[in-house]
């Protein structure tokens, strides 16, 4: 993040653990730093037009995942980060979740890996006229 949240970094560990995650990922600088992650990850299927997905949408996605896996998020952070990269670490692991988890929130169980194109299929069956014509 360009604008650190610095102030994760000064918190006791019971206090981090006694954080609301909306207390971490509502701030502005951590929406903008969501909302950068979200679109990083929509870009790769902009074919299928998601890239153009409001901010309050995008947001709307990811907020109850990141809520749900902020406890384990802090939990690790603590066991497995000092606490001058905390910051760092937390959004790293929001980063990574977003990245992983965000087309099969949006998409469902037709992840772009199986998707097709409007523009595919129309080049499928010019192909496949062209060789069924020559064959018969």
């Amino acid at each position: 993040m360009d604008d650190r949240e610095v102030w994760l970094n000064k918190l006791s560990n019971d206090e981090l653990l006694a954080l609301s995650p909306w207390d971490i990922i509502t701030t502005e600088n951590a929406k903008r730093f969501l909302l950068i992650a979200g679109r990083s990850v929509l870009r790769k299927h902009s074919k299928l037009g998601l890239s153009a997905m409001p901010d309050d949408e995008l947001l709307h996605e990811v907020y109850p995942l990141l809520c749900d896996a902020m406890p384990g998020i802090l939990q690790s952070c603590i066991q497995k980060s000092t606490p001058d990269k905390r910051d760092r670490f937390i959004f790293g692991c929001l980063a990574k979740l977003i990245n992983f988890r965000l087309c099969e929130l949006v998409l469902g169980s037709n992840t772009p890996t199986v998707a097709v194109y409007l523009e595919e299929i129309g080049i499928g069956k010019a192909r496949w006229r062209d060789d069924d014509d020559s064959d018969g």
